[in-house]
């Protein structure tokens, strides 16, 4: 068995527009007072990573154990509609797309208040990432955003990935 170290990291990244916002810049004088745009509340996800055993789902923690075969699903329920990226880092430093997964239901963004099981669905058939090696640690990330990531987009299409039907 492979010891895992499911890290299960939600990164809440608030949509660009607040990051993008210049905080320095005084707003130029009116007779009256301009409102200011309400800031959203902050996103929240709950998140948890499972293992399938015949018919049921046995949850993971960090330092849970897994071997090659095993089949993990993610459950994610966001506050709002999010943008979800999962990847997977081995204990050599390689990561590994495994969310989004063109192909798959659901696909970004996850609409909000309803709990997705990643990877996803093919028609009637569920997918798992399937454990393929046995490996060291290892620690799975979710990061959740309002707005999607271009930057993080664009370093996943790199990665290796997920695939449905391959290991």
């Amino acid at each position: 068995a492979v010891t895992v170290a499911v890290a299960v990291v939600v990164g809440v990244i608030l949509g660009r527009e607040l990051g993008s916002r210049d905080r320095n810049v005084a707003p130029a004088a009116t007779s009256a007072a301009a409102p200011m745009p309400a800031t959203p509340a902050p996103l929240t996800a709950g998140v948890s990573l499972v293992r399938r055993v015949g018919t049921r789902e046995q949850p993971l923690t960090t330092g849970a154990q897994v071997a090659p075969g095993d089949r993990l699903s993610m459950f994610v329920r966001g506050s709002d509609s999010m943008f979800v990226y999962v990847l997977d880092e081995d204990a050599t430093g390689e990561v590994y797309g495994l969310f989004p997964i063109p192909g798959l239901a659901p696909a970004n963004p996850l609409q909000a208040s309803t709990e997705h099981r990643l990877p996803g669905d093919l028609g009637n058939e569920v997918f798992y990432w399937t454990v393929t090696s046995a490996g060291e640690r290892e620690s799975i990330i979710a990061i959740g955003s309002r707005t999607p990531i271009r930057e993080l987009e664009e370093a996943i299409a790199h990665f290796p990935r997920a695939t449905p039907g391959k290991p």
